[in-house]
């Protein structure tokens, strides 16, 4: 509406300033009335059909790129020793695209847990060091699972974008983001769900590290994950 207006104002104006002109002589050239008034008219209305173009097109509602970490006030992440929940999901890719059957995820002795989502830009970030990780310690038994509540096209392109070779889950509900305590309360716009934040689980199912949802909190790439690899190792050794 904004545009609209000012195109309307500036039209007037330049309509007005047209037959200002009109009598204004300079040499022997003299600007006719009638060239005059239908150029103005045809400038005039060519500006309020710009104007009329842009309050008919459907105005969409803006979606945020990123939720500011200043809303992180609650929904801390699951305490170390606490007890994993079950990892559901609508479906699972396994390390070649294809579909598993079943809903939940078995996890291996060592499994680091990322949870994940495309809204926010750290985790892509976080990606190609996470992969480098997987490449490291997959030979020593540590396996990799990664759940999302984005749609299964978008969980599939994000993997093979990154070479991401773990089991990915596809579609998981709000329900089971929450018990993670990775719910983003802060923005429950569909696709917005998620507070990305990765988990090191050990036997029995317990937590023994977190990230602390460092991606959410725009920390950086390598230290995050130099964190994890430590945890790794002490696990490990």
């Amino acid at each position: 509406m904004t545009f609209a207006f000012a195109f309307a104002v500036i039209g007037a104006v330049l309509l007005l300033v047209i037959a200002f002109l009109r009598k204004y002589q300079a040499g022997q050239i003299r600007l006719p009335r009638q060239v005059s008034w239908i150029a103005g008219g045809l400038l005039v209305g060519l500006l309020l059909f710009t104007g009329w173009v842009e309050l008919s097109e459907p105005q969409l509602p803006s979606l945020p790129l990123v939720v500011p970490a200043a809303t992180a006030t609650t929904n801390t992440p699951l305490e170390i020793g606490e007890q994993m929940p079950p990892l559901k999901a609508q479906g699972w890719l396994n390390n070649d695209g294809s579909e598993q059957p079943g809903s939940e995820a078995k996890l291996g002795k060592i499994t680091v847990v990322d949870i994940w989502g495309l809204w926010c830009p750290y985790s892509e970030s976080f990606a190609p060091g996470l992969v480098e990780l997987h490449e490291r310690y997959a030979a020593k038994g540590v396996s990799f699972v990664s759940i999302s509540t984005d749609e299964q096209s978008t969980v599939k392109d994000f993997a093979q974008r990154f070479s991401i070779s773990w089991l990915s889950g596809y579609q998981a509900s709000p329900q089971t983001i929450a018990r993670f305590n990775a719910l983003n309360t802060g923005a429950m716009t569909p696709g917005y769900e998620v507070r990305p934040t990765i988990y090191l689980i050990g036997t029995g199912g317990r937590v023994l590290w977190w990230d602390n949802q460092a991606r959410y909190r725009h920390c950086d790439a390598e230290e995050t994950l130099k964190e994890l690899a430590i945890a790794i190792d002490k696990v490990l050794n």
